[in-house]
């Protein structure tokens, strides 16, 4: 007994002679495995390793897997061992029957004397008042309600989309084949097609990102969340993605990109035109993102400090390619810095503190919490610790040193001038 409609007697690879036979068949595969009250395309992706947009383009029976994807289908909803390969067979006969025309096919060049039932569906759903046909496509199965969606006009078919609530709305246009979806996403308001790509997986709605071209993605992703558009950025092909990052605000590809994988980032970042490129990063020196947003400026200062490190690791010279050059002595808030280094990894905050000069330096320990600073300054090369301890204000120094261990806050205590040393000294508490 199938457990979601679809019959043993139904499902036969024997059967398949052709792409749509093929698609129909897997669709069957999975409707009779998986429970109704499961996201099946996402609960066959997870099982299979097969991307949601791959299924559905397979199950539309307009594009042909590939054998590797059809086995590994198969295998994941629990066919056989020994019949995996009848429906390699099939899938071979549908990749060799390909261009003969299909029965529908047939059917059209037959002309006008008989409509099809796909032709008569859609006049009735173009003459149906919109609300009553939004909710007929809402109650049909997925499949079929995608072939109608398909086959009306772009328009039409965005405007029924807008009367369905957006989770069920937006698992229909994952259904679609990717070109049909980017143009009824294309076809309807920009923020509806956004929430629509929010519900979607972020490998469907990647796909059609990147199907839709650069000024389009562009604007969608400018309204998503920077974690959000940050990863769709790094699944996209990375020339793809760095084409969207020259056309984006540079405030908002800098904040996608600090939302990403540090490697990502760099790899787009690195084949944007080398113009984008410098204004992007020459933002990271604006004023007005300085005294606006100080922990996201520590970020992304962040991120042009190691970005400059992996562009020299690759031959780069960055004082050619950053305008002003990325270095510790850019000014910022000693709060913002504080923040920056809280964020950093602890080798790359005791280097930057080394680099800074060391009143400056000083300044930004002193907004870091005590054991976090002791923990940098033994990190730091004893010298270079010493001297920013000295430039420290001793009521701060002694807060810093306490957190120590006790032979290094002594080391470091007999190492400063005399003067320091005592002032220091006479802050820090007594023992007990």
């Amino acid at each position: 007994m199938a457990r979601n409609g679809a019959s043993n007697s139904e499902i036969d690879p024997d059967l398949i002679n052709s792409v749509e036979d093929l698609g129909r068949q897997l669709s069957l595969l999975r409707i009779h495995v998986f429970p109704v009250d499961n996201p099946t395309v996402r609960e066959l992706s997870k099982r299979s390793g097969v991307p949601p947009a791959t299924i559905s383009n397979a199950e539309s029976g307009r594009h042909l897997p590939s054998l590797d994807v059809v086995r590994n289908i198969v295998t994941a909803c629990a066919v056989p061992a020994d019949d995996v390969p009848r429906w390699l067979a099939a899938r071979r006969r549908a990749h060799a029957n390909r261009d003969r025309p299909s029965p529908a096919a047939t059917a059209r060049e037959t002309g006008p004397i008989v409509a099809t039932a796909q032709e008569r569906l859609k006049r009735l759903f173009m003459q149906m008042p919109i609300e009553l046909a939004a909710r007929r496509i809402k109650s049909m199965p997925v499949l079929d309600a995608a072939e109608l969606l398909e086959a009306l006009p772009a328009d039409r078919a965005a405007t029924l989309l807008s009367r369905i609530e957006p989770a069920p709305a937006a698992h229909l246009v994952a259904a679609l084949d990717v070109h049909a979806a980017v143009k009824r996403l294309g076809a309807m308001g920009v923020e509806r097609a956004v929430s629509f790509l929010r519900m979607m997986d972020s490998d469907i709605a990647t796909t059609l990102l990147q199907a839709m071209g650069a000024s389009a993605a562009t604007a969608y992703l400018s309204l998503l969340a920077p974690d959000l558009a940050g990863r769709s950025l790094a699944q996209m092909d990375p020339p793809a993605a760095a084409k969207i990052l020259e056309l984006m605000d540079d405030v908002e590809a800098l904040r996608c990109l600090v939302a990403m994988d540090r490697r990502s980032s760099f790899e787009r970042v690195a084949l944007m035109n080398r113009d984008a490129m410098r204004q992007m990063l020459a933002r990271l020196a604006s004023e007005s993102v300085f005294e606006s947003q100080a922990l996201q400026l520590a970020m992304l200062f962040s991120f042009a400090a190691d970005f400059a490190d992996f562009m020299r690791s690759q031959g780069e010279s960055v004082d050619l390619l950053l305008a002003p050059p990325v270095r510790p002595a850019i000014e910022m808030s000693p709060e913002a810095a504080g923040h920056w280094l809280a964020d950093m990894q602890p080798e790359q905050a005791a280097a930057r503190l080394a680099t800074a000069a060391p009143p400056t330096a000083a300044r930004w320990l002193t907004h870091v919490p005590p054991g976090r600073a002791a923990g940098l300054l033994n990190l730091m090369p004893f010298d270079a610790a010493v001297t920013r301890i000295t430039e420290t204000d001793p009521a701060v120094s002694a807060t810093q040193l306490s957190a120590m261990a006790s032979a290094d806050s002594k080391r470091y205590l007999a190492a400063l001038p005399a003067p320091v040393a005592h002032a220091v000294r006479a802050q820090m508490p007594r023992p007990s």
